[in-house]
């Protein structure tokens, strides 16, 4: 867990950097995870601790919105998932967890 959020502060950071040169002080970012799979709870726990890293750790001038989705554990689900945080959401960055 703590590699993964360490991976996402590292993403972030490289966003964010590129979000500041276009003059944005948003940043979206789709996270893909498996909230009905079969391991539930490890999805929740991840989502609880990238909520409290956007909160608590980055302070800075750039806002971070976090969109979830779920993929049920499922490659197709998952797949459209992502497809829906980039055409509709329009969000910078997408994770899978």
């Amino acid at each position: 867990m703590k590699k993964l959020l360490i991976s996402v502060l590292m993403a972030l950071s490289l966003v964010a950097c590129d979000n500041q040169e276009a003059n944005k002080n948003v940043v979206k970012i789709g996270v893909i995870m498996s909230f009905t799979g079969a391991e539930p709870e490890g999805a929740n726990n991840a989502k609880n601790a990238l909520l409290f890293v956007r909160d608590k750790k980055l302070q800075s001038n750039i806002k971070y919105d976090l969109i979830f989705e779920d993929s049920a554990g499922e490659v197709a689900k998952g797949l459209n998932a992502a497809k829906k945080l980039v055409s509709y959401d329009n969000v910078d960055v997408v994770f899978r967890i």
